[in-house]
């Protein structure tokens, strides 16, 4: 994907919990659903598009002396280049095999597999 590469943050997330004293995630099963290119892209969709609201946390993580050296380090990595989601979406938009429908459920099936997680974890 030309300009734009997938940027993991789940170290940090861990790094972060332990930080703040938290236990890092268990472990999961393999991700739940069907994934073609088009699913793909809206996983990645809604992986890249946290980083928006990543931008408002950040500012509320430092009020509570979080940065990233010390609590959010995978926030401070989401926003650590402005560029990427204009990239993104370019990625997204020039992606004629992806059907819009398709794209729309990997997206949906990406939150499901995230609320899955979290009641897993509680």
């Amino acid at each position: 994907m030309d300009g734009w590469r997938f940027l993991p943050v789940s170290h940090l997330l861990r790094d972060d919990l332990s930080d703040l004293g938290e236990p890092g995630p268990h472990a999961h099963d393999p991700y739940p659903y069907d994934l073609d290119e088009a699913r793909l892209l809206g996983v990645l969709y809604v992986l890249e598009g946290s980083s928006l609201g990543a931008q408002l946390l950040v500012k509320q993580a430092a009020l509570l002396g979080l940065s990233e050296h010390n609590g959010a380090r995978h926030l401070a990595s989401q926003t650590s280049d402005p560029k990427r989601w204009p990239a993104f979406v370019k990625i997204l938009e020039s992606n004629g095999a992806a059907s819009t429908g398709d794209v729309a459920r990997g997206a949906v099936d990406a939150f499901a597999a995230a609320v899955q997680a979290f009641h897993h974890d509680r």
